[in-house]
C-alpha cells in the first residue's frame, strides 16, 4: 500500500538512458552523484518503499538521508546472484571480466557496509514475492515493537 520508486528506473527515466549508459559515457562519479541528490530528494519523503541499488548506501551521506526509514539488505549468496545475473548486460559493474569473480569481488568490497545495515533477508531461492511477504512481515514486527 505504499508508493514503490526503483532508484535505477528513475534516474533512467530522468536521464532519457540507461544506468549502464551513463556508467559508459559519464562515468560511475557522474552516476553517483544523481543518485546522492536522488537520495537527497526522497529522503525527504514519507510512506514509501525504495530500491536501492547495491551500491547506493555505501555512502554515509546516502544513509544518513535514510536514518529515519527501517532499511532492510536483501542478501543472497554468489551462487544466487550470479545465476540470477548470467545472460543479463546491465549491471555496468560486472560487464566486464567473470562473472562469479566480480560478485565476489563487490560483495567482499561492500561487506562491512552492508554488515552496517541492521535488517536482512535472505532472498536465496524465494521467489520475489516470497521476500517481500517477509520484508513486510519485518515491517509488521518492527511497527509493533
Amino acid at each position: 500500500g505504499r508508493e514503490f520508486v526503483d532508484m535505477d528506473m528513475l534516474i533512467e527515466a530522468r536521464e532519457g538512458t540507461s544506468v549502464a549508459e551513463i556508467f559508459r559515457t559519464r562515468g560511475e562519479e557522474y552516476f553517483r552523484l544523481i543518485e546522492q541528490e536522488l537520495c537527497m530528494e526522497l529522503g525527504q519523503r514519507n510512506e514509501m518503499v525504495i530500491a536501492t541499488g547495491g551500491g547506493t548506501l555505501l555512502s554515509e551521506q546516502n544513509c544518513a538521508r535514510f536514518a529515519n526509514a527501517l532499511i532492510v539488505c536483501l542478501d543472497a549468496g554468489v551462487e544466487e546472484i550470479v545465476a540470477r545475473l548470467r545472460g543479463t548486460g546491465d549491471r555496468p559493474l560486472l560487464a566486464s571480466g567473470d562473472l562469479r569473480a566480480r560478485v565476489e569481488e563487490l560483495l567482499a568490497a561492500r561487506r562491512a557496509a552492508y554488515a552496517q545495515i541492521e535488517n536482512h533477508v535472505d532472498t536465496s531461492g524465494k521467489s520475489a514475492k516470497q521476500a517481500a511477504d517477509e520484508v513486510v512481515a519485518l515491517y509488521r514486527r518492527i511497527a509493533d515493537a
